[in-house]
């Protein structure tokens, strides 16, 4: 069953800081995988509303595709293994959007189910760069089985 996305009503106040070396890693690693779509887990530290994000793990494709991001279940279990081992905790996912959107889609808003109350991150090109928007997605407390989601502002640090 699809589930259906709503624009939340930021109630949330988040606040999301995004290390400058988490960042770059990230820009490389989506530009170099570009025309195809690609991600991975972010890892850092969260105090209530406040995330900051100070690692990306990049996550190996099931098969190249332009318009569909589906990481390997071996590699994501195997990253959040040594994410656990590590000491490192998940704060939030990203993956790109080569066509240039910079919004989640069906399939991102169907996927989330299981990812709510976590940073969302997608690139996207743009101007001839990667640019990135981040979202926090929450259970609706309107719509039945929905995703609300927020759009939200980040700093790099």
């Amino acid at each position: 069953m699809e589930r259906e996305g709503h624009r939340g009503n930021f109630a949330n106040q988040i606040e999301l800081f995004i290390s400058a070396v988490a960042f770059d890693h990230m820009r490389s690693h989506i530009t170099q995988h570009m025309p195809f779509e690609s991600g991975g887990l972010l890892t850092g530290a969260r105090v209530s509303s406040h995330f900051v994000i100070e690692e990306f793990l990049p996550l190996n494709v099931v098969m190249p595709s332009y318009s569909r991001y589906v990481s390997s279940a071996r590699d994501t279990v195997k990253t959040i293994l040594w994410a656990d081992r590590n000491g490192k905790r998940i704060v939030g996912t990203i993956h790109s959007h080569p066509g240039g959107s910079n919004c989640p889609s069906e399939i991102d808003l169907d996927n989330a189910y299981g990812y709510k109350n976590m940073i969302h991150l997608i690139a996207y090109p743009s101007h001839g760069q990667v640019s990135f928007s981040a979202f926090y997605y929450y259970l609706s407390t309107v719509h039945v089985q929905a995703i609300d989601y927020e759009e939200i502002a980040y700093t790099l640090i």
